[in-house]
């Protein structure tokens, strides 16, 4: 019975990692409003937007998926969650861009704006720091897949995604093209340590 059982929680888990693998509309509308949602919080320097933006994304889904399909050694499911993920992060950081860029062109920007100065500028170098807490995340990820703490846990994996995608494509906006390459690397780093710590938990 207990066999049985396994067997069917584990089928549970590839059914909703086949069903986060895909980048469906909701997902990508989310991914659009964090982006534009975070940019105002790093033109504002309001952390309590950039918080909202990680409320809102839901790139644990994509995240977990990648980890299941590893595990599994589902590499289709691996690949098509980790697109879905990537296509996540690129249109939150594009989101991000194009925000800025009309804000820029509106001349609504603050005029004491400065991008390195903003509570986001250490997103450009990887750090000790960038490496454990991404791991960690990707771990407590894992941990809370289908729980009550799913949301809350939510919005701390986006702790390492969504800021560097904000920043990114505010610095892209801006042309700020140093501190738009450090950010991409940042956000690299953090997806892949990410998916390290999820993968390696549900192993």
């Amino acid at each position: 019975t207990t066999g049985a059982e396994a067997g069917l929680v584990w089928e549970d888990v590839l059914g909703m990692a086949s069903r986060n693998a895909r980048p469906i509309a909701r997902y990508i509308a989310f991914m659009i409003v964090a982006g534009v949602v975070g940019s105002y919080g790093v033109l504002d320097y309001n952390t309590i937007l950039i918080v909202g933006a990680m409320a809102i994304s839901p790139d644990l889904l994509p995240i977990t998926a990648v980890g299941v399909g590893l595990v599994d050694r589902r590499i289709g499911l691996a690949a098509r969650a980790l697109v879905t993920l990537l296509i996540g992060m690129t249109l939150a950081a594009a989101a991000a861009c194009v925000s800025t860029s009309l804000q820029d062109a509106f001349g609504v920007i603050p005029e004491d704006f400065d991008i390195h100065s903003t509570v986001l500028g250490t997103l450009t170098t990887v750090s000790n720091e960038t490496i454990v807490v991404a791991l960690a995340a990707g771990i407590a990820g894992m941990l809370a897949l289908e729980t009550r703490a799913s949301s809350g846990v939510g919005v701390a994996v986006s702790v390492t995604t969504i800021p560097a995608a904000a920043y990114l494509g505010v610095a892209a906006g801006l042309r700020e093209a140093d501190q738009a390459r450090g950010a991409v690397g940042v956000l690299a780093a953090n997806v892949a340590m990410l998916i390290v710590g999820a993968a390696g938990t549900l192993a």
